[in-house]
């Protein structure tokens, strides 16, 4: 890995008087490791910044990475390897040009607050992953304690199912019993005249 972060602006552009004066107040979280140059291929301009120092700040400090975002979006390039020469000289700021209905500030508010959106959807978007996933997780507990269960509950049908069953042939039984008596009985009373016959008697 490069241990330098530079940034390449486009042929003959230069950063902005306040772009400078703002990267001058980032110097001190910077540890004043950066250099100003240009590019051995084709002269352009380009900021060496060391890369711990560059990375760290860019991923803390909204305000840097606004700077950073408004280069990138005015052509400029974000590089880990460059044949960089050192050169003061180099850096020629231009004064900001002019911005129909908003001031620069104004611009600045905007460009942090896409930022925040971005971070805020990202940070959704993770939040969402995370409760799926714990979701799933549920799911797959609960199907595991059913199963776990399911021999239990087999077990449980069919003791009942044998209850039940056993209940139903000893109320058929007790049926067939009283309708033989109740047959004997009624041929009895049909035919008097003939020897009574033996009625069975309950057990």
């Amino acid at each position: 890995m490069s241990a330098y972060r530079y940034v390449v602006f486009p042929q003959g552009k230069q950063p902005t008087v306040d772009e400078v004066a703002e990267l001058k107040g980032f110097a001190a979280a910077l540890g004043n490791h950066f250099a100003y140059g240009t590019c051995r291929r084709d002269g352009r301009l380009a900021i060496a910044f060391e890369q711990s120092s560059f990375d760290q700040l860019k991923s803390i400090d909204a305000g840097f990475q606004s700077l950073v975002f408004r280069w990138e979006a005015r052509g400029c390039e974000l590089l880990a390897h460059l044949a960089f020469v050192k050169d003061s000289k180099a850096l020629r700021p231009v004064a900001a040009p002019p911005v129909r209905g908003h001031s620069g500030a104004a611009s600045a508010d905007g460009l942090s607050q896409q930022l925040a959106g971005k971070q805020a959807a990202a940070q959704e978007a993770v939040a969402r992953s995370l409760l799926s996933v714990e979701q799933t997780l549920e799911r797959y507990a609960a199907v595991g304690r059913l199963a776990a269960a399911a021999p239990y509950l087999m077990m449980v049908a069919a003791i009942a199912m044998i209850i039940a069953a056993g209940a139903y042939i000893h109320h058929r039984l007790q049926d067939a019993e009283r309708d033989s008596r109740q047959e004997a009985i009624e041929r009895a009373l049909d035919d008097p005249l003939q020897e009574p016959r033996a009625i069975p008697q309950p057990k």
